[in-house]
C-alpha cells in the first residue's frame, strides 16, 4: 500500500466499519472505497468490536485516541499515547494498553535461549528492516547502511531474554508506569512450535501467577 495513502485508507476504513457495527446501512464513495447500502449481520453483541490499534508516531497515536478502545504497541510510545489521551479530557488511568513483546522472551537459561532463539529473531529484524526501507515506512530519512550480523544482533540488546524473576520485576514496574492490561510474548516466526513450548510453559507457570 502506498505509504503516503495508507493512513488515510485506514482512517476511512475505521469510520466505515464502526458505522456498520452500529447497525447502519452504509453507502460510501471515495478514492479508496466505493459501495452502496452495505450492512453486516449478525451485529456485535456490545454494539462494536473492541479495537486495539498500534502505531508510534503522532498521526498513528491520534488514530488510536479517536477510534480505538485501547493501544496495542510499543512500550516506548505509551507516554505519548497517554498524553494525547489525556488531552481529550479523559484520565490517563482510564486508558487501556496492551504490549506485544515482539523481541522479548522469558527463559530459565537466557544464554542458551539466546543461542536457540537469536537466529529466528535476527531474521525477523533483518526482514522488516528491508521492508521498511523499501517505502520509507518508518519515516526515516535514511536506512542503516547494512543489516546487523547475527552476532551483532545478539549483542545489540534488541532481543531481551529475561529470567522469570526479571520478567516479574519488569512487568510490575511497567504496571506502575502505565495502565497495562496485557503483555504478549510472541513466538518468532520460523521456529518450530514444539521448540517454543518450553518458553511458553515458563511464562505461564512462573510469570503469570504473579499477576493473578
Amino acid at each position: 500500500v502506498d505509504f503516503t495513502k495508507r493512513g488515510r485508507i485506514f482512517d476511512e476504513f475505521l469510520d466505515i466499519v464502526q458505522r456498520l457495527w452500529a447497525g447502519e446501512t452504509v453507502s460510501h464513495d471515495s478514492d479508496f472505497f466505493r459501495f452502496e447500502n452495505a450492512q453486516i449481520t449478525p451485529l456485535p453483541k456490545a454494539g462494536r468490536i473492541p479495537l486495539y490499534i498500534g502505531g508510534f508516531v503522532g498521526k498513528a497515536l491520534d488514530r488510536v485516541v479517536k477510534h480505538g478502545d485501547g493501544y496495542f504497541g510499543s512500550e516506548d510510545a505509551v507516554p505519548a499515547f497517554l498524553e494525547k489521551f489525556a488531552a481529550t479530557g479523559r484520565e490517563p488511568a482510564e486508558a487501556r494498553v496492551r504490549i506485544p513483546g515482539l523481541y522479548i522472551a522469558v527463559a530459565r537459561d537466557p544464554e542458551r535461549a539466546m543461542e536457540e532463539l537469536g537466529p529466528y529473531y535476527h531474521h525477523i529484524v533483518t526482514t522488516y528492516a528491508a521492508w521498511n526501507a523499501e517505502d520509507n515506512a518508518l519515516g526515516m530519512e535514511s536506512a542503516p547502511d547494512k543489516p546487523l550480523t547475527l552476532e551483532e544482533f545478539k549483542k545489540s540488546g534488541m532481543l531481551q531474554i529475561w529470567t522469570p524473576e526479571q520478567a516479574v520485576s519488569k512487568f510490575k514496574d511497567m504496571q506502575e508506569r502505565m495502565p497495562i492490561e496485557h503483555f504478549m510474548m510472541a513466538m518468532p516466526s520460523g521456529l518450530p512450535a514444539e521448540r517454543f513450548v518450553e518458553y511458553a510453559e515458563v511464562f505461564a507457570n512462573e510469570v503469570i501467577p504473579a499477576f493473578q
